[in-house]
């Protein structure tokens, strides 16, 4: 299966959420799941033409891999092929004919994994949720252990406002280092999703995480900065205030123009005593809210 970086957010402000979903299809690209040295030897040519289109794509020559599955599907047809044929579809912006690809697939193996997750996938990113999670749901009863797949079906439960039932996805997914770490927006999905349960300090610890596999990204610092903030007003911890000071202000100094951002600064420079920086955050945020 083509590979994927999750959404960077979801579920955390509404604006984000369509924008963040796309990010699915945004970066889809090599390297294969099929190609991890685990499969049998092709025993035929459609095989064979599969396995050469799957080469090709490696190369990120998707015009010769499609001509190659192409040639696969005339030869004798398999899940397998219209599934590589639904992913070349999709990455050339072709949803519809990426759909009768992988409808096709479905209906020569209704339990093609990839399938099912490219098709919970694509209904994901058009947030069409009620579609997306049956897909979702099959592929898990195929593969309860494969990391994407609990991913996936987090997000779905994260978009549709269900963080609790979310958070428990991603911690079925959390075992998978190598997953985990290769789709480094787990972390941030992760956190923000037990921050709206209020599982303050464990979303510190997916954050803080996140920041330090993405050190220049603004959402992680700013919701690591909040993370802080909120523990710390309950606490009155200096040490975490000041954690959350820090925090922000690299979050600022990626978006300056961010209100919810100088709005924590604001309230932790307070609690601090810290006066008149505070009321300079604060006007920063009644200038820059909507």
């Amino acid at each position: 299966m083509i590979e994927f970086n999750a959404p960077r957010s979801v579920g955390t402000a509404e604006e984000t959420v369509a924008r963040n979903l796309k990010q699915l299809l945004a970066y889809a690209a090599s390297p294969l799941s099929y190609l991890d040295g685990s499969k049998s030897q092709p025993r035929g040519e459609a095989e064979l033409l599969t396995e050469a289109a799957l080469v090709a794509v490696k190369r990120n020559d998707r015009d010769r891999a499609e001509q190659l599955v192409t040639y696969s599907l005339e030869s004798a047809e398999t899940a397998q092929a219209h599934d590589i044929l639904g992913e070349l579809r999709q990455a050339r912006g072709d949803d519809a004919g990426a759909i009768q690809s992988w409808q096709t697939a479905l209906t020569l193996d209704p339990n093609h994994f990839f399938t099912l997750i490219d098709l919970g996938k694509l209904y994901l990113t058009k947030l069409d949720l009620a579609r997306s999670a049956p897909y979702l749901d099959r592929a898990i009863q195929i593969d309860s252990k494969s990391a994407r797949a609990h991913h996936l079906r987090g997000l779905v439960y994260q978009a549709s406002g269900d963080h609790a039932h979310a958070a428990l996805e991603y911690r079925r997914a959390l075992p998978d280092a190598q997953y985990t770490r290769s789709v480094q927006t787990f972390y941030l999905n992760f956190g923000t999703a037990l921050m709206q349960i209020g599982l303050y300090e464990e979303a510190a610890q997916m954050l803080e995480e996140y920041t330090r596999l993405a050190p220049k990204d603004f959402d992680g610092h700013f919701q690591l900065g909040a993370a802080y903030e909120i523990q710390a007003e309950r606490s009155l911890d200096e040490h975490i205030t000041r954690r959350a000071i820090e925090e922000l202000k690299l979050a600022l100094s990626i978006q300056p123009q961010h209100a919810m951002a100088h709005y924590y600064l604001s309230k932790a420079y307070r609690r601090l005593d810290e006066l008149e920086l505070a009321d300079s955050e604060f006007e920063l945020y009644e200038k820059l809210s909507p």
